[in-house]
């Protein structure tokens, strides 16, 4: 199975999935946002290929031709930028074989308020949105992928809350003291979000499982790491000796 954009947050959990169940992996990505860091315990392992490679630039694998994606699926985990480079190139037409809309948590959320203690509301906070957790998304992936389904599914959480609420209870989960800060309204920011996942019931026999308090404290944990991580492997330079200027030598 090939996966690009592997190496990111959503990718990388996939590939745990997909390798402890015992596929075949094959990881592309830039690093652009992925990091090496998020797949390298399984570089080494037998089933396991991690390739350096930008989307957008052709890709050659010997193994990966029209009659193999036949056989083993792609999924295609990048950017938006990258996937408008794609979509215009006929490229998803010829290999996306099952498509998702999905719907995640988004980390930086998490990382504000561990970093900041305190949380920024846009606007009054009442706007709703559905947030699920990084295992049952990647659940989902892979009902799709083993399903004969090739249209387009949902696979989100369709329990709503406000941001507000959203906001006060991350606050609460991580033990932050200070106070929810209200600023204006972002532009063109939708008032609802929720998915209609029937279909996903329906084909795929599947419904995201996590509840959001759970989903939130295993959050909270991994973020913690990851800054105590960051912390303590911050790069610092080391400064340079000063160049000692040898005269020339003068010969009487």
């Amino acid at each position: 199975m090939q996966i690009t954009g592997g190496a990111g947050f959503v990718g990388s959990h996939l590939t745990d999935k997909l390798m402890m169940d015992g596929h075949e992996v094959t990881v592309v990505d830039n690093f652009f946002t992925g990091r090496k860091r998020n797949v390298e315990h399984w570089i080494g392992h037998e089933n396991f290929e991690l390739i350096n490679h930008d989307v957008v630039e052709p890709l050659y694998i010997e193994e990966f031709c029209p009659l193999s994606v036949l056989m083993k699926p792609l999924f295609i985990l990048c950017c938006l930028f990258e996937m408008a480079l794609l979509l215009s190139d006929g490229f998803v037409e010829k290999f996306w074989m099952r498509g998702s809309c999905v719907m995640t948590l988004s980390p930086a959320q998490l990382r504000e308020h561990l970093v900041y203690q305190g949380r920024r509301v846009y606007g009054s906070g009442s706007q709703t949105r559905a947030f699920q957790y990084v295992s049952d998304l990647v659940n989902g992936l892979v009902a799709l992928m083993n399903s004969n389904v090739s249209s387009p599914v949902n696979l989100g959480n369709p329990e709503e809350h406000t941001i507000l609420e959203f906001a006060q209870l991350i606050k609460n989960l991580v033990g932050s003291g200070s106070e929810i800060q209200f600023l204006s309204e972002a532009q063109d920011d939708p008032q609802k979000r929720k998915p209609d996942i029937r279909k996903a019931k329906m084909m795929l026999a599947w419904e995201p499982v996590v509840p959001l308090e759970e989903g939130l404290n295993k959050a909270i944990h991994y973020f913690r790491k990851e800054l105590e991580y960051q912390a303590n492997n911050q790069y610092i330079p080391k400064p340079k000796p000063a160049r000692i200027k040898k005269g020339r030598t003068r010969h009487n």
